[in-house]
């Protein structure tokens, strides 16, 4: 009787063993096969890759020889950039660099900075607040629109207004 519960132990004993080997044997042939398939998509892919007719050479390439590769490249596809026309009307009058704010653009840059004041009284500013004030604000002239913009960056980074640019 004994015999035969140390035979059942034993027997026990190695179905376990057998099927610790076999879930082993199951993830490395899973492995293998996730692999395989792995390098069947790389080599499909290399497949469709254009090769690379000029080899880089071991200590990489150089800014300027990269700048000379991009023109040679952009030469080669035809794309130019226009060339600027300097046949200028001898009866065109000078463009003005800076136009004079006109009374539309004063009361806008006013109206902005008092709802700029408003949000620091307020204390934040939502994202559709933040958004409707940049709108309004990408209709001043260039030099107006920084000074406001830099106001709107102060208020933000010294903690009077609560939001995000």
């Amino acid at each position: 009787m004994r015999l035969l519960v140390a035979l059942s132990v034993a027997q026990a004993l190695l179905l376990i063993l057998f099927g610790v080997r076999l879930f082993a044997l199951d993830a490395r042939l899973h492995e293998f096969t996730n692999s395989t398939a792995a390098m069947q998509v790389e080599a499909a892919h290399a497949a469709k890759a254009p090769r690379v007719s000029a080899a880089i050479p071991q200590g990489g390439l150089s800014v300027d020889e990269i700048r000379q590769v991009i023109r040679e490249e952009l030469a080669a596809s035809g794309e130019r950039q226009p060339q600027p026309s300097y046949q200028a009307s001898v009866s065109a009058p000078p463009v003005q660099s800076n136009p004079p704010p006109s009374a539309d653009t004063e009361m806008l840059a006013k109206q902005l900075g008092q709802d700029l004041d408003y949000l620091v009284s307020k204390g934040s500013i939502s994202e559709a607040e933040m958004s409707e004030f940049q709108q309004r604000m990408a209709r001043l002239p260039p030099e107006q629109r920084a000074q406001m913009r830099r106001k709107l960056t102060k208020a933000i980074s010294s903690g009077d207004v609560e939001g995000r640019l």
